[in-house]
């Protein structure tokens, strides 16, 4: 439950980026660059944070249990966890509640909660630059480069510095 608390401090702390980023903001035209990317790089970056824990959870469960010993297995370890969208943890008896195995799976276990966020995230942050307003090609190449580096910063600080380091 603990480790609970802390994945929706990230979800805060995110929200929080984009309020700030939102009041502190010049014009658009005046510095282009910033609010273009107020929304996506931590976006992003949050999406490379649960991507992160996701790969650790799925190859290297031991190293999360060091960080966490107190998490429960049931919900983390997804070896085990997976049984938790089915009536008795068997597929063969059906969903354990309406849509545990389709939309709801999310409320689950760990893995598809945190996948969820991911793919909710990485679309939002990648959406954001190109509703709207037509730009040269290297105004999205450069796009590509900051929002696919914030997801690796954040996925490198998760997998390799947090756990391996």
């Amino acid at each position: 439950m603990n480790y609970l608390k802390s994945l929706l401090q990230i979800v805060v702390i995110t929200a929080g980026l984009f309020f700030t980023s939102e009041s502190f903001s010049q014009k658009k035209d005046v510095n282009f660059w910033a609010n273009r990317y107020k929304y996506t790089v931590p976006l992003m970056f949050t999406s490379g944070i649960v991507d992160g824990h996701v790969e650790i959870l799925n190859h290297k469960y031991h190293k999360f249990k060091e960080k966490h010993p107190n998490a429960n297995d049931k919900f983390w370890n997804p070896n085990i966890s997976w049984r938790n969208k089915w009536k008795n943890g068997d597929r063969s008896q059906g969903e354990k509640f309406l849509l545990s195995s389709t939309i709801l799976v999310s409320t689950t276990d760990a893995y598809h909660m945190l996948r969820t966020y991911e793919h909710v995230s990485t679309v939002t942050a990648v959406i954001i630059p190109v509703a709207g307003k037509r730009y040269k090609f290297w105004v999205y190449l450069i796009d590509f480069l900051v929002i696919s580096g914030s997801k690796s910063l954040g996925f490198y600080l998760t997998y390799e510095l947090y756990y391996e380091g």
